[in-house]
């Protein structure tokens, strides 16, 4: 099953190509150098071109085409992406469609490199393709038609080699990350809107009840429309309930609702004003808590994700639960800040001082046993550089880990206080709406 995605290159030609053939995503060694075109290996395992001469000549030979054309301005080229099913190709087969899939879109009159990247569990292709042609000075047009053509050709191939293929007999294929985070079993937050969908379902004893509980959940409903839709609260954009799957067209929807055989009561109306340090139980016993480990906390207890035994498990805002399908990485955070007692922006950037000049050093070290390797004649000592090398490259990968994290926390600091403040919003409206619509539903127990 192969995904196929095409993005515009207006600038750095050059760094896209060299992304592409990056050796550490192309070639089997895990442990070479992210950074392009360093250290590089004997034989380049995963990397090919189309109408070029090779990988390596590849940026240079598509500026020459479009100087000879006068055409050096505009979209420069055209990123592929084609990403395979996890487990259902290898990296030669996955390779070998790539270059065909170029050879056949753009072989007669394009430019093109591929690299096939292994760095993550599905396989995927990216391929560069000039946008003049070498043949004619004509520049590629990135039409609706081409982009079906791209699809097409993809499709073909995958059956070809007994792959699978979306099929979409609607016309509209899976948004590219929906799929991703359906594959990899991660929410996305089309997830959290079929939850509340279900939840409001509940609660209603006819259909006419659903869009005013939405409403309550905070959600700006569209009803006298051909097909229903929601604004979840903090979205820009309306969804069709539909697009959620079978279950949640309004005819589904209505079938639920009265195929029910008890309603749930909604319950009485309280109002939390959570405070803004926590006492918390284990290793962090009686410590009162400041600055980002604070913050984190109190964004982990809004989700419900601590303590356990939480007294207001109320229900917990659309803002805060579309985080939760990123609850791996905030965990991750949290954990890094608690561990090294991070709580200000100077301690956390001389924390990140210190791992990016010890990955440097590291860096550097490593580089010096592998050119040893390459001129080292002695098996036995070659093979002791390499195991130094393997275990070096396992040391840089955890503190690259943790710059990441560490850049991480910088932008999270900054969107958690903005979801926060929309997140009481939102509990504040739910508290409205239901004090308004309790009269309308009446006191009695569950049943019609």
């Amino acid at each position: 099953m192969a995904i196929t995605k095409i993005l515009f290159i207006r600038s750095r030609l050059d760094d896209r190509v060299s992304y592409v053939i990056n050796e550490k995503k192309t070639t089997l060694d895990g442990m070479i150098e992210y950074a392009v075109n360093e250290d590089k290996t004997e034989q380049r395992l995963y990397e090919g071109a189309v109408n070029c001469a090779s990988p390596e000549t590849a940026y240079q030979e598509m500026t020459a085409t479009k100087r000879r054309w006068g055409k050096t301005d505009g979209v420069l080229g055209y990123h592929i992406i084609q990403s395979f099913a996890a487990g259902e190709t290898t990296p030669n087969k996955a390779h070998e469609i790539g270059i065909e899939f170029a050879r056949r879109l753009f072989g007669d009159r394009f430019e093109a490199v591929i690299g096939t990247h292994l760095n993550t569990d599905n396989l995927h292709n990216h391929i560069v393709i000039n946008s003049v042609s070498f043949k004619d000075g004509g520049k590629y047009q990135s039409t609706k038609a081409n982009m079906y053509r791209i699809r097409e050709v993809s499709d073909a191939l995958c059956r070809e080699h007994s792959l699978s293929v979306i099929l979409s007999p609607q016309g509209r294929g899976m948004a590219y990350a929906e799929y991703m985070a359906l594959k990899t079993g991660k929410r996305t937050w089309k997830d959290t809107i079929r939850e509340d969908v279900d939840e409001a379902i509940k609660y209603c004893r006819a259909p006419s009840q659903f869009a005013p509980m939405l409403r309550m959940f905070g959600y700006e409903v569209k009803e006298n429309v051909k097909y229903m839709a929601v604004r979840p609260p903090g979205k820009e954009r309306f969804v069709r309930l539909k697009s959620l799957g079978e279950q949640y067209e309004w005819p589904n929807i209505q079938r639920r609702i009265f195929n029910q055989k008890t309603v749930k009561v909604l319950p009485e109306s309280r109002r939390t004003t959570p405070g803004r340090s926590y006492q918390l139980r284990g290793t962090l016993l009686k410590q009162k808590l400041t600055g980002y480990r604070a913050l984190y906390y109190h964004y982990l207890y809004k989700m419900g994700i601590l303590p356990k035994n939480r007294a207001s498990a109320g229900r917990v805002p659309f803002a805060l639960r579309e985080d939760i399908y990123k609850l791996e990485r905030i965990s991750a955070e949290t954990k890094l800040l608690c561990v090294h007692h991070i709580d200000t922006a100077e301690q956390l950037n001389a924390y990140q001082s210190s791992i990016e000049a010890r990955t440097n050093t590291l860096s550097d070290e490593r580089k010096i046993i592998r050119n040893r390797v390459r001129t080292c004649h002695n098996k036995a000592q070659a093979a002791s550089l390499c195991a130094q090398t393997t275990e070096l490259s396992e040391q840089l990968s955890i503190l690259r880990r943790e710059i990441k994290l560490c850049e991480g926390i910088r932008l999270r600091s900054m969107e958690i206080p903005r979801k926060l403040k929309q997140a009481k919003q939102e509990e504040q409206d739910y508290e409205k709406e239901m004090i308004k619509n309790e009269y309308k539903r009446g006191r009695g127990g569950p049943g019609r």
